[in-house]
């Protein structure tokens, strides 16, 4: 299902070509930041954003020991309660 929803974003994003890349992030970011605090409270949505920024600079700086996440179902937080 995410990995799903994942490939419509992308397609989307694709398409707006009259918006920087830089652009495009911005706005999804914040979307994302703002939809999932609403929904599971700021502090959850943070944690989550954190998990997505420590596997990606484990990829960009090499870790050896690092297994990279395949499967977008390691970031589902149905188990976290709202603050």
């Amino acid at each position: 299902m995410l990995d799903q929803f994942y490939s419509e974003v992308n397609e989307i994003s694709d398409s707006r070509t009259d918006l920087s890349e830089h652009s495009k992030a911005v706005v999804l970011v914040r979307a994302a930041i703002e939809r999932s605090a609403a929904e599971m409270g700021p502090v959850a949505a943070m944690y989550v954003l954190s998990k997505l920024m420590t596997s990606t600079l484990e990829i960009m700086v090499g870790d050896e020991d690092f297994q990279p996440l395949s499967d977008l179902e390691f970031f589902k937080t149905d188990d976290l309660k709202a603050n």
